[in-house]
């Protein structure tokens, strides 16, 4: 009898071809698992980075420098003075007006002006800075204009100081009145018994260096009947003289003749068939300045004058017998509109002078 047994199936082997058997599958929760821990990986690191930057970009807690600094007290001014300068007038003995009064702009000739400014501390101190001046013309109906002063001296500049004047002395006839010959200025004079009167007309020049100017003088006389005619006459003709020196004076005398005159005056008025009050005398003394420098060419005038009447039996002498005047020859490019200043030191003082001429600003109204 033949006993049958069932056999059992051999595992699938690899074959000799060299096929690769097929692995164990993971299961779900395992894999879900390590998918977790992944993401927490990758989170965490995300995390770590963005706390390395925000620590790189932060400044940390905040850094206090001191730095010591020395305080002073200090105090500074500044201050305009001034003082008018008068034309000649009948209104005023004085030609020169200080500060703070009331004045006839007609009668202002200039304005002499001083700006100071001080400075000074409890310690030193080093100080800088500019400063300038500004004329500023305003009024009703016209608007603000503002004309910078210069100030400062010109290079090349030519600063003048010059006068002149007339000095005489009467000469009488002889009378029985005066046990002398001649009068001094200022006096009462009869016509009757004047012979002539000496004159001395003299200049003086000072100049802040040497130049190549020169001057023209001449003496003139003006015959004239106040509101009807008038008629000259040259007394001294024009004279050149040398104004090179820093410092130059002369003296031109001449006579007068009062008589003379006043017989000139008499016929012209008789060829006139006029019969006027008032005839006089005008003798001027003028001198023209030329002033040059290697950048300077320019002019100043000056004159002195007296006044005789002609139609009185008793007279005076009268008129701007003495005239003086300084001024500056400069080029055409003048001084700074700004000047620089600096010093070191507890305190300081600086200065500055300069003129206010006015017609300028009353050719602009």
């Amino acid at each position: 009898m033949k006993i049958w047994k069932k056999a059992n199936r051999p595992e699938r082997a690899e074959s000799s071809a060299g096929k690769p058997r097929k692995g164990r599958r993971i299961p779900m929760a395992k894999a879900i698992r390590i998918l977790v821990a992944a993401t927490l990986a990758l989170a965490v690191l995300i995390s770590l980075l963005f706390w390395w930057g925000a620590r790189n970009d932060d400044p940390g807690p905040p850094t206090t420098r001191t730095t010591e600094t020395t305080r002073f007290i200090a105090t500074n001014a500044a201050k305009l003075d001034y003082k008018v300068h008068l034309t000649p007038n009948i209104l005023y003995e004085t030609s020169v007006l200080d500060a703070g009064g009331i004045y006839f702009s007609k009668l202002i000739d200039y304005i002499d002006t001083t700006a100071s400014y001080e400075f000074s501390a409890d310690q030193s101190a080093q100080l800088s800075g500019k400063y300038s001046v500004t004329a500023i013309l305003e009024g009703d109906n016209i608007p603000q204009k503002k004309f910078p002063i210069v100030l400062g001296t010109p290079e090349g500049s030519l600063s003048f100081d010059h006068s002149a004047k007339l000095d005489y002395v009467v000469h009488l006839k002889p009378n029985s009145l005066y046990t002398t010959t001649t009068l001094g200025p200022g006096e009462q004079y009869f016509a009757n018994i004047v012979d002539h009167v000496a004159v001395s007309a003299s200049y003086a020049l000072q100049t802040s260096r040497l130049s190549q100017s020169t001057g023209v003088y001449e003496v003139v006389a003006l015959v004239r009947a106040e509101g009807y005619w008038e008629k000259s006459q040259t007394l001294v003709p024009k004279t050149i003289f040398d104004a090179s020196a820093r410092s130059t004076a002369f003296s031109q005398p001449f006579d007068i003749d009062i008589e003379a005159f006043r017989q000139l005056a008499e016929n012209v008025n008789d060829e006139l068939g006029i019969n006027t009050r008032k005839l006089e005398l005008l003798i001027q003394f003028n001198i023209n300045l030329h002033g040059k420098t290697e950048d300077t060419d320019a002019h100043d005038v000056l004159m002195s004058s007296m006044t005789i009447p002609l139609g009185t039996s008793v007279f005076t002498i009268t008129g701007d017998l003495s005239e003086q005047k300084s001024g500056l020859f400069e080029p055409e490019t003048a001084g700074a509109q700004q000047i620089s200043f600096s010093s070191t030191g507890k305190g300081t003082t600086y200065t500055q002078n300069f003129r206010i001429d006015l017609t300028p600003y009353r050719e602009t109204v």
